[in-house]
């Protein structure tokens, strides 16, 4: 990242904080010289339920400071974090550096805002206080398309229409049914009767119990054939399910809940997969179907 000249910066950053504390509460805040602070997407669009990511970075030119102390998240509207990931370094030559990754996703179309991401500090040239606050940021999201929409209005269709012969094959059972038992009224008047062979009914093939671990499998082979995002995000969602946590959850909420090794690889590789970027998102499907193996097999 290209920057400006120390004094340059840190005008210009002076130029654009806001004072915040009286002098009494000042006493309070860090004496450091704040000489960056940032808040990018990294697109500018993104289509709903697709999920995109954010970086908060401060720099500060001291080395050895607590900057994750110090800095205050943005505020996010139309948008939930799905993950988040942070990193602090202090060089003592290049100071210290912080960095906040968050993976965001929008449930319907419309604007995401992020807004208020401050750090607030002592000026120490100035010996004032101030906050130091990164520009807004705005994402759009877009909705589905025209071929989407018509696709989801078809699945629709064909799901009432079998609902529909559903109903009408159980009709035709019981009127079925209501002609045999007519049927059989008759033929008990006193006459001979032919015997008739009692009626054996072959016993009904259950279904299978599908267990969590089989979902995942069934997500992994499929990720597997079709290399799609949506389905590197479903093998997450069964890994979540297996570790028993929610998908809404974190990965370190996940984590949290199991102690197998292989498990917990999977989790890793999945969530990577499922937030990584469109170019390092096929080396992510394979270390998801790798990680997923390796599961299987330790069962």
């Amino acid at each position: 990242m290209a920057r400006l000249a120390p004094h340059a910066l840190v005008a210009a950053l002076a130029a654009s904080a806001t004072l915040v504390a009286t002098h009494a509460s000042a006493q309070t805040l860090p004496r450091v010289h704040v000489e960056a602070i940032s808040l990018r997407p990294d697109r500018a669009s993104v289509a709903v339920r697709m999920p995109f990511h954010v970086r908060l970075h401060v720099h500060i030119r001291e080395p050895g400071i607590d900057v994750a102390a110090m800095v205050i998240l943005p505020d996010i509207t139309g948008a939930q974090i799905v993950a988040d990931e942070r990193h602090t370094s202090s060089v003592s030559a290049g100071g210290s550096d912080f960095t906040e990754d968050l993976a965001l996703v929008a449930d319907r179309p419309g604007i995401v805002t992020l807004s208020n991401a401050h750090v607030d500090a002592i000026d120490p040239q100035k010996n004032k206080a101030f906050r130091y606050a990164a520009g807004a940021a705005r994402v759009v999201v877009v909705g589905p398309s025209v071929a989407e929409r018509v696709a989801e209005a078809n699945r629709a269709l064909l799901a009432r229409i079998g609902w529909s012969l559903g109903v009408a094959a159980a009709v035709a059972l019981a009127i079925l049914l209501l002609a045999r038992q007519k049927f059989a009224r008759r033929m008990r008047r006193p006459k001979p009767v032919p015997v008739v062979p009692p009626l054996v009914t072959k016993p009904v093939a259950t279904e299978p119990v599908v267990t969590a671990r089989d979902r995942v499998l069934r997500a992994a082979a499929a990720v597997r054939r079709t290399r799609a995002r949506g389905d590197a995000v479903e093998v997450r969602t069964q890994l979540f399910a297996l570790a028993g946590v929610a998908s809404g959850r974190t990965l370190r909420d996940a984590l949290a809940h199991t102690s197998d090794v292989a498990l917990r690889r999977a989790l890793i590789a999945a969530e990577r997969a499922a937030f990584a970027s469109d170019a390092d998102l096929p080396a992510g499907i394979d270390a998801v179907v790798i990680a997923v193996d390796e599961l299987a097999h330790s069962a």
